[in-house]
């Protein structure tokens, strides 16, 4: 066996894992050393309650003598000053450790805060370069295929035709679990809290929730997607919580649901009140940074 060699995967599996856990390891280590500071401060201040008796006679006895004493004014200072220094520093070592252990503890919170801060603008700035990618990509794709060819492929949607249906006269029963939307969409069903079997309430609450959302952005200048998802009762996810709208930026400037694409058959069926159920296709700009 390779000891030497052993030793050094080791070392380095063992950096890995530190580093790589590095802010939950240190949060978890502000927690622990909070903890100790109020055990520390608990038995310190029983010590002081002994001690701080002696310190209130000798400053007591100082300002007496002093008094009755005619020294100089200065002398009488300097003899406090003395009594003082003293004192501080026989509460500062019945304090000391509780100081030290709170001191650390809060620099390994704030530590482990500042590397999850990094981490993020890291993620962040690798997201909005992909996104900034995958527009561009779509933009391509359109400008060869054409807007509405693309858009079918970006979305992926496939129909389960039913015997005797026309589609024509009303949108195809969409399979789910074969749908490849974009990462945003959401399917507003019966898995939505605000869904009903009426479309037409079903659109009246779109309507309003998008015409809410635009508010938000003109009076925030921002709107996360998550916000959109928590008010139309959807599931929130990871990638809601960075991507959104921003009122002064580089995309539209205003939230659409895309229940007004008039080239999707199934939208068409859901605004004549057709079909209950619709995908919103959400016209997010990107990651937004306030």
């Amino acid at each position: 066996m390779n000891l030497p060699l052993l030793a050094t995967r080791s070392l380095g599996s063992a950096r890995f894992f530190v580093k790589q856990n590095g802010p939950t390891i240190l949060t978890g280590a502000g927690v622990a050393g909070f903890i100790a500071t109020t055990a520390l401060a608990i038995h310190a201040t029983a010590k002081a309650v002994d001690v701080l008796p002696t310190i209130k006679t000798r400053v007591q006895l100082a300002k007496d003598w002093t008094a009755a004493d005619e020294l100089p004014e200065k002398e009488k200072n300097k003899e406090l000053t003395k009594i003082y220094a003293e004192s501080a520093r026989s509460l500062g070592k019945i304090y000391g450790p509780t100081l030290i252990a709170g001191s650390l503890s809060i620099t390994c919170v704030l530590a482990g805060h500042g590397m999850m801060l990094k981490r993020q603008a890291s993620l962040l700035a690798a997201y909005t370069a992909l996104d900034a990618g995958y527009k561009a990509y779509r933009k391509r794709v359109a400008e060869r295929l054409g807007e509405d060819e693309e858009l079918q492929l970006y979305r992926g949607i496939k129909t389960i035709p039913q015997e005797g249906f026309d589609p024509s006269e009303a949108c195809q029963i969409v399979d789910k679990e074969d749908v490849l939307p974009s990462p945003y969409a959401r399917f507003f069903d019966e898995y939505s809290r605000n869904w009903t079997k009426t479309p037409e309430y079903n659109l009246l609450f779109l309507r309003s929730q998008q015409d809410w959302a635009n508010d938000r952005l003109r009076a925030y200048g921002f709107v996360f997607l998550n916000e959109v998802y928590e008010a139309l009762g959807l599931e929130r996810s990871q990638a809601g919580q960075v991507v959104g709208w921003k009122l002064k930026g580089n995309g539209d400037g205003f939230v659409d649901f895309g229940l007004y694409n008039i080239g999707d058959e199934c939208n068409r069926a859901f605004i004549n009140s057709l079909e209950p159920t619709v995908l919103l296709d959400f016209n997010v700009d990107g990651p937004v940074r306030i």
